[in-house]
């Protein structure tokens, strides 16, 4: 697929969050299957009557943290993405409400994500303030 423009830093940004939401996908996929072994195992070992066993290995705690750096990682990786995606909106004139009913959650949501996108890319501080466009869209003219 040829494009007839060059990406904007926001578009560059989505492919950038979606290769790291997926990356981190595939880590807590992984590490979800690795807990779900360790709990088959942990079952076997309650219904033999030794409970107290699976507290005992030093491992238990190493794999509680591996589970908790996953999902983290998997969760900033999520809102990575969503913001780019927000930046994306933003500079083709989406108001938030209009973000939000895309993406299923709260103008109140969207604001906060609108707030956070000006923060990162202060270009797109004249796009949308609090659901409503604050000046021309710097995207390909769909305003919505």
């Amino acid at each position: 697929m040829t494009l007839d423009r060059e990406l904007t830093p926001y578009e560059v940004e989505v492919g950038d969050a979606m290769t790291a939401r997926r990356d981190t996908g595939l880590r807590l996929r992984d590490v979800i299957a690795a807990d779900v072994t360790g709990y088959d195992e942990g079952m076997a070992i309650v219904r033999g009557g030794k409970t107290m066993d699976i507290l005992i290995p030093p491992s238990a705690g190493q794999i509680r943290q591996a589970m908790s750096d996953a999902v983290a990682e998997f969760e900033a990786a999520r809102h990575r993405f969503r913001l780019a995606l927000v930046a994306v909106a933003m500079d083709h004139g989406l108001t938030a409400r209009q973000i939000g009913d895309a993406f299923g959650f709260s103008r109140q949501l969207a604001s906060r994500y609108l707030k956070e996108a000006r923060e990162n890319w202060p270009d797109l501080e004249h796009q949308v303030a609090d659901g409503e466009l604050t000046g021309a869209s710097a995207g390909d003219g769909a305003a919505g």
